[in-house]
């Protein structure tokens, strides 16, 4: 018989008949992420009913999820690591809202190294910081163009639904032939499991809450704590910065009818049949690994192609960037690393537009004060005192510095016309040369410097956005405070 034939095939070696029992529970429980795989479900909808072997834990996972969330799985404040956002413009701390999503999202977009090559750097006594400034840009899109109802549609996924279709016809053929029972078994409880979650629980794409466009950009700092070493800066769009970071993502489309309030009861027993077929692919997998047999290999082989599937094609950074132009946002990240917590608090000073305040009548910036609340968000990083107002201080003069170098026009409350102007200028300089012998000088000039950098490199806009361009009679004065190493 054809069974005889390739059940006699396992009995070569020994080895072969132990491997069997060995690899169907190694591999669904050690390599199968299942909440990995649904959190790319609920964002893009793209995983395939195929695609569905699911442990016990899983299914736990999937009985904390409720049938009408929006929010993705891995995206809930206690399913996985949330950094904690500090807003620029008004100093507000929180949680970041999408933390999965964007860690994916960051996944799939290319880091720019940019150098720092202030002295700074040569220092044998630094705590070097990683700092990633990620350029959030919205994209225009095609207003004749409906957005996709599904990622079906793109070429990508229909050909790896089609190929995984095509595999799944191949080994139903093979375990017929073969009378492998618990492997056809096990083939249709996949499938069906991956019928009844998209039956449960509202499939992707999800959405941004707000899609209209502001008028104004936003930099938002974000870390895992305020002890870290690698901290993340968001610049962009304040509509857009705010939708990823702030607020939870929403269901592209309403759920369907069968979600709604009355049929509750359609909730209740899908969630019992679920209950029931991820215990009968347990079941099935416990059994094939106790036979040893061509069951064994291939319910392991279906589970490893469905990893391998999840890892190149459905849950992973491609969808993620792909998820990114469904919703026509682009992510563009710089990478740089800075000597200092210091370095780190100037660097961000200089980048954040709400730094100092526009004037509406004159349109000038006002630079006798740092606007309010452009500094609260450095509260929980750098406590308020003395030491803090007086680098507060010389952190503002030296922006006032560059600034009046690029021949940005100046809120000073005076006239700075001729004589006025000149004064003005020399008690800037004047102010900044009663903190050289401060510790904390040197960073000042590192943090503005990379600020440059990255402002040229991510091509950035806005009024606070200068060149380290200084034209002063004390030139020596201004080079001790941004020295910088040869490239």
């Amino acid at each position: 018989m054809v069974t005889v034939d390739f059940n006699a095939l396992l009995r070569t070696h020994d080895w072969v008949e132990e491997l069997g029992g060995l690899l169907p529970l190694s591999a669904l429980l050690e390599f199968l992420d299942a909440s990995h795989v649904f959190h790319i479900y609920q964002l893009t909808g793209a995983t395939a009913w195929w695609c569905w072997p699911i442990t016990p834990a899983g299914f736990r996972m999937l009985r904390s999820c409720r049938v009408s969330d929006e929010t993705c799985l891995l995206d809930e404040f206690d399913a996985s690591t949330t950094p904690v956002c500090l807003d620029g413009r008004y100093g507000d701390k929180y949680p970041l809202a999408n933390p999965e999503t964007l860690r994916l999202c960051l996944g799939a977009s290319k880091s720019h190294h940019v150098p720092n090559r202030h002295k700074n750097m040569l220092r044998r006594d630094i705590r070097p910081h990683t700092v990633d400034l990620v350029h959030v840009v919205r994209h225009p899109s095609d207003g004749n163009k409906p957005p996709p109802s599904s990622f079906l549609d793109h070429p990508f996924n229909f050909f790896s639904r089609v190929a995984g279709w095509v595999v799944w016809a191949g080994l139903v053929a093979f375990s017929i032939v073969s009378a492998s029972w618990l492997l056809l078994t096990f083939l249709l409880l996949v499938t069906a499991t991956g019928f009844v979650v998209s039956r449960l629980f509202p499939a992707g794409p999800r959405r941004l809450r707000v899609d209209r466009g502001s008028g104004y950009n936003r930099l938002v700092l974000s870390a895992q704590h305020m002890n870290a070493t690698h901290w993340t800066i968001y610049y962009g769009e304040s509509s857009v910065v705010n939708s990823l970071l702030n607020w939870p993502l929403r269901l592209e489309r309403a759920p369907e009818l069968r979600l709604v309030d009355g049929q509750e009861w359609q909730a209740v027993w899908l969630r019992r049949l679920l209950h029931m077929l991820i215990l009968g692919q347990w079941a099935m997998t416990v059994g094939s690994a106790a036979l040893k047999d061509w069951n064994a290999y291939g319910i392991s082989f279906w589970i490893f192609f469905c990893i391998l599937m999840n890892t190149w094609s459905f849950a992973t950074e491609h969808s993620a960037g792909t998820w990114l132009r469904h919703v026509a946002v682009g992510l563009e990240r710089y990478t740089v690393r800075v000597s200092s917590r210091r370095t780190l608090l100037n660097l961000v000073l200089a980048l954040n537009p709400d730094t100092f305040a526009l004037d509406a009548q004159t349109q000038k910036t006002e630079v006798n004060r740092f606007s309010p609340g452009a500094v609260a968000w450095m509260d929980d990083i750098l406590k308020a005192g003395d030491s803090r107002s007086a680098w507060e201080d010389a952190s503002r003069l030296a922006m006032i510095s560059a600034m009046e170098a690029k021949g940005i026009e100046l809120g000073t409350g005076v006239d700075k016309s001729g004589i006025e102007k000149h004064e003005f200028m020399a008690a800037v300089e004047e102010g900044l040369e009663r903190y050289t012998r401060m510790y904390w000088f040197d960073f000042i000039g590192e943090g503005i410097q990379v600020a440059q950098e990255l402002t040229m490199a991510a091509g950035l806009g806005g009024p606070h956005h200068f060149r380290l361009i200084y034209a002063s009679s004390k030139q020596d004065f201004l080079s001790a405070l941004l020295p910088s190493m040869s490239p």
